[in-house]
């Protein structure tokens, strides 16, 4: 039920980062309904996983970055964002590429409430928010992100290339 939740925020973000980026309504809603409906969405959302909650912050923090390049960067906005990319860090490393995105939004914007410094206090919230994380993993594991570990955790499970080299892979699609 929880990922179902998620996608149901994971299409609103979808709705509001194409309404809030482009303008437009009609493309707001092709976009969020396009996604909906994707089979392996659809799958996704529908299994325990946390995946569905990084689309979900992943898909917000996308939006208030283009929510803000249209309308402007004030420090109640810049603290939302950053508390979000910041849980999307905790949820998987794959968030950080929104580092990226963020820093290249406020590049791009041209609408700042307060000095460019402030903006990109949305870069250092979020390291902030993961540094506790990061340094316990640093202390337990010998890497920040776990990826020994967890590549570790998961040596001799099932691989797609198993399974195409044991059926092909025509009957394995």
């Amino acid at each position: 039920l929880l990922s179902t939740f998620f996608g149901i925020g994971t299409i609103l973000g979808v709705f509001f980062a194409a309404r809030w980026g482009l303008n437009r309504d009609d493309i707001a809603l092709c976009a969020a309904a396009i996604c909906a409906f994707l089979p392996m969405f659809l799958a996704l959302h529908s299994a325990i996983s946390n995946d569905p909650m990084l689309f979900c912050l992943c898909t917000w923090s996308l939006a208030l970055c283009a929510y803000m390049i249209r309308l402007g960067w004030d420090l109640p906005r810049i603290m939302l964002l950053g508390a979000i990319v910041g849980l999307a860090l905790l949820t998987k490393t794959t968030a950080l590429a929104l580092l990226i995105v963020v820093a290249i939004s406020i590049v791009a914007s041209k609408k700042l409430s307060h000095p460019k410094l402030i903006a990109w206090s949305a870069v250092v919230i979020p390291l902030v928010v993961a540094a506790p994380w990061w340094i316990r993993n640093m202390n337990l594991y010998g890497d920040p992100f776990a990826m020994k570990a967890f590549k570790d955790a998961f040596t001799g499970s099932a691989q797609a290339s198993m399974f195409i080299e044991s059926f092909g892979a025509l009957d394995y699609w």
